[in-house]
């Protein structure tokens, strides 16, 4: 039987970087450059996240193109995730609304969401803030939106 690949000690390594940062998104490029100084190869975090992905012990993202990873946790199957477009921070949200939504979507379209696969995309309060420029989808100024 293979050895899961969070069993060996360079698997364990990725799994802990990971686990250590559960509010970002990373790429593997920035797992690599981490763990690089661990003596772990970039080819090895690469064969270890997609291992790790399959096994459910990270969720797997495509943000602006790039592929990008961040740990789920047991939790994380209980809740939804938002997702910071420009900083990639992770938001875990427990929200009945979004239950409620859930709920709507099984029974008037037939189709279950699985709430540690579902993210929405956007900007958090910070970028938001922070950003100088109006919002392309709401229009506004985004100082004004926190007055």
């Amino acid at each position: 039987m293979a050895r899961a690949a969070y069993q060996t000690r360079q698997g364990q390594q990725v799994l802990a970087f990971l686990q250590e940062h559960p509010t970002e998104v990373l790429t593997a490029e920035d797992i690599a450059a981490a763990l690089a100084e661990a003596g772990v190869a970039r080819a090895t975090v690469y064969r270890h996240l997609d291992k790790l992905a399959e096994a459910g012990l990270i969720c797997r993202h495509q943000a602006e193109g790039k592929a990008c990873y961040r740990y789920v946790g047991e939790a994380c199957g209980e809740h939804y995730h938002l997702i910071c477009s420009c900083c990639g921070k992770v938001v875990h949200l427990d929200c009945g609304h979004l239950s409620h939504l859930a709920q709507h979507i099984a029974a008037d379209h037939g189709f279950c969401l699985d709430a540690a696969q579902t993210v929405l995309y956007g900007r958090c309060a910070d970028c938001h803030t922070a950003a100088d420029k109006p919002c392309k989808r709401c229009e506004h100024q985004h100082e004004h939106h926190h007055e």
